[in-house]
């Protein structure tokens, strides 16, 4: 096992996937716990299930963002040292090659980007993914990355989470940014001085949140009272159709036990029923045609792409409504 995960050496450094903890951004623990673990007061948290899925996971989160987006990772497993910062460090697993790509349908790189960008890939649970994916990147993570850029000097980074459900990666990528950078070193600096000064730390975040990169999922927040208007009026709406829907099949199984015996009926002058069945219809199996031609018809293989038509996507509008705090 390497140095980088021996505890004692551990304590004289501070990693990267470090930082957020360090600042006061993670989920997982709180910046005084991190300093009392630097300072040799606390033992580290001892290496999680999720953490060891992380590392198990590693070859096939890189398969899956290959095969995602066409980019091509290079293998690096190297350590690097700020120069300024000789406690601050970050380990670079892969590298994303700028020049290599698997296919021509690549997914391109970010815009005004000219050098490889290093590749994370996690492991943190399907549904945290699902989020991440609807709401973006958290915190921690991005603390990471921008660490990561700082040392290493890189312009860029991508993220891969593994939703092992969907069996996929969700992915996102990171743009240096050194605004950012430069407030997360001056907070780290503070913090650092309190581990060699061995000086509690008084503020639980030592950065603003508000100055944390965004990095955007695919859930839009709207606001706009006009828009809230239309969505309470397809809720209302919503409500009222469910309601008549219920009654309406309700009332159909009835009319169709009723008119049983009969093919055509008049209802009290109220309803005119029409109650038969269609013809027997004679239609072609095209999908186990285009089997029997690809697999038995001579050079059908050669030819088939003259009788493929490529069609819009359709777009399905799936409208759910928000859960409100305290309901059911």
């Amino acid at each position: 096992m390497s140095d980088r995960f021996d505890p004692a050496e551990r304590r004289k450094v501070l990693g990267c996937s470090e930082i957020a903890q360090a600042l006061g951004f993670s989920p997982w623990g709180t910046a005084e716990e991190k300093r009392l673990e630097k300072v040799g007061r606390k033992l580290p948290e001892p290496e999680s299930g999720p953490m060891r899925r992380g590392k198990d996971m590693e070859p096939l989160t890189r398969r899956l963002y290959m095969g995602k987006t066409g980019r091509v990772l290079h293998s690096m497993e190297q350590e690097h040292f700020d120069t300024k910062r000789p406690w601050l460090v970050c380990h670079v697993d892969a590298l994303i090659s700028r020049e290599q790509v698997l296919r021509a349908d690549f997914e391109p790189m970010p815009d005004g980007v000219s050098t490889d960008g290093i590749f994370e890939g996690k492991a943190p649970g399907s549904n945290m993914a699902k989020i991440m994916e609807e709401n973006g990147m958290t915190p921690d993570y991005i603390h990471q990355m921008m660490g990561m850029l700082h040392v290493t000097g890189l312009a860029w980074g991508g993220y891969a989470f593994l939703d092992y459900d969907r069996y996929t990666v969700v992915t996102f990528d990171v743009l240096r940014d050194q605004g950012f950078i430069d407030l997360m070193l001056a907070a780290l600096d503070d913090f650092w001085m309190h581990v060699q000064n061995d000086e509690p730390l008084e503020k639980a975040q030592l950065v603003d949140p508000a100055d944390v990169p965004k990095i955007k999922g695919t859930l839009e927040v709207i606001t706009d009272p006009e828009a809230v208007k239309i969505a309470q009026d397809f809720m209302e709406c919503n409500e009222v159709y469910k309601d008549a829907e219920a009654f309406r099949n309700e009332a159909q199984a009835k009319l169709r036990a009723l008119m049983d015996p009969f093919a055509l009926a008049e209802i009290g002058g109220v309803l005119r029923v029409s109650n038969k069945v269609g013809e027997p219809k004679t239609v072609v199996d095209s999908d186990a045609l285009w089997a029997f031609c690809m697999t038995s018809v001579p050079g059908f293989a050669e030819i088939a792409h003259k009788f493929q038509v490529v069609k819009p996507g359709t777009r399905t509008m799936r409208p759910t409504p928000v859960k409100q705090a305290g309901g059911r």
